[in-house]
């Protein structure tokens, strides 16, 4: 219990950190810097692989590799700001540098006692966390159209089929792999 609640709180200050450098409050500086450094316009990647790098590195002890593209994959639905000036950026880098030093300190202390051990891959873990939330945000929008009787547009019928259409693809992307 207190491990989790220590976990959250650290998250809450994560996402203090990138809202302090301009991204969404939504965000955590791990997610933010793993879409722009894997997902980004193409001119401006090398520029976020820098705090990659740095966070990757540092977070190794706890989740093994890539703990920026996972965190993404984890906020893949958010939306993210890359911040547009050069003293955001700077921000985000000091943000970054400032946090992870002291962090790495201890994790790597942690790891080389035998306290903590970098996380199995859990990407199926994850997936079905996300979908279970989709599910979730699918029944809100569900239960608001059956008890506020809003009236649809051909916009909201428009996403709403580009919707069906990404779930029938990821679904055909799934079933060739399940174990039966």
């Amino acid at each position: 219990m207190i491990i989790r609640f220590f976990g959250r709180l650290f998250v809450a200050i994560d996402q203090l950190g990138n809202v302090l450098a301009g991204g969404n409050p939504d965000n955590t500086i791990s997610a933010r810097v793993g879409y722009f450094a894997n997902f980004g316009k193409e001119n401006y990647q090398w520029y976020w692989k820098i705090p990659e790098k740095i966070i990757n590195t540092t977070f190794w002890p706890l989740d093994g590799k890539n703990h920026c593209l996972q965190a993404y994959f984890n906020d893949a639905g958010e939306k993210f700001d890359p911040g547009r000036c050069a003293l955001i950026h700077f921000t985000l880098n000091t943000v970054v540098i400032l946090s992870c030093i002291p962090l790495f300190l201890l994790f790597y202390l942690l790891y080389i006692i035998g306290l903590v051990h970098p996380k199995p891959n859990r990407k199926l873990v994850n997936l079905k966390k996300r979908l279970i939330a989709t599910r979730r945000k699918l029944s809100g929008i569900e239960s608001e159209f059956a008890q506020t009787h809003i009236i649809g547009d051909s916009e909201s019928l428009a996403l709403l089929d580009q919707i069906i259409k990404k779930a029938i693809k990821i679904k055909g992307l799934i079933e060739p792999q399940v174990i039966k």
